[in-house]
């Protein structure tokens, strides 16, 4: 791979991951107020700890917290478009960028004592967990791709079929003749098949004239 197709992947990524973030923002807001729970200040703590900076009030731990959280989606967003350069389908780099970033969560906020480890947090917390995790990266690569979405059968049969239904050089009348059937008369000179004429008296069919009969001795 080029570096400016590597770069060129990168950067629809970080846009990919500003969608991704909207969607887990929106997502995460409505778990909020459906269970009457404030926003999550993990990110932020843990962004904390590993800058070295203490927000001075609310506000300005509001802002921090924000800036994290879109800081860190749009980040993993770049990740996510150089999984898809690599080649994958939409399903299996869809299914490593969320064992990626879950996974990544999972590790750094324990090591870093801003949440217990996973086995303390209870199924309905992980379900939630998982879910909004989820919605990030179902969202971030926007829409699958046609061909990831059964479209090779489709595109297979429309081609046979066009070529089925063109006609190719120097065989017009192959292309005219009914599939499993035999060519009508004249088609494999290219000419209109005529009728056989009947002259009238002779009982024959023929294209030419009949001989005359001959005197009798």
């Amino acid at each position: 791979m080029k570096l400016a197709d590597t770069a060129a992947n990168l950067g629809k990524g970080i846009f990919a991951g500003v969608a991704g973030t909207a969607a887990m923002t929106v997502s995460s807001t409505v778990e909020a107020r459906l269970r009457g729970r404030g926003a999550s200040s993990t990110p932020a703590r843990a962004a904390a700890k590993i800058l070295g900076v203490e927000p001075v009030d609310e506000g300005a731990k509001a802002r921090f917290s924000n800036l994290v959280h879109w800081g860190y989606g749009i980040g993993w967003g770049g990740v996510r478009g150089l999984i898809a350069a690599s080649g994958l389908s939409w399903p299996a780099a869809t299914t490593a960028h969320f064992a990626l970033v879950w996974g990544a969560e999972q590790v750094m906020l324990p090591a870093l004592g801003v949440t217990p480890p996973l086995t303390r947090w209870g199924m309905k917390e992980v379900a939630v967990d998982v879910l909004h995790h989820m919605v990030y990266t179902a969202a971030t690569p926007g829409l699958p791709r046609r061909k990831d979405l059964g479209a090779p059968f489709l595109t297979r049969r429309l081609r046979r079929e066009n070529r089925l239904s063109s006609p190719r050089s120097g065989s017009s009348s192959a292309a005219a003749t009914p599939r499993g059937g035999s060519a009508p008369p004249g088609a494999l000179c290219g000419r209109r098949a005529r009728e056989p004429r009947v002259w009238p008296g002779s009982g024959r069919e023929s294209g030419s004239h009949p001989s005359p009969a001959r005197p009798g001795r």
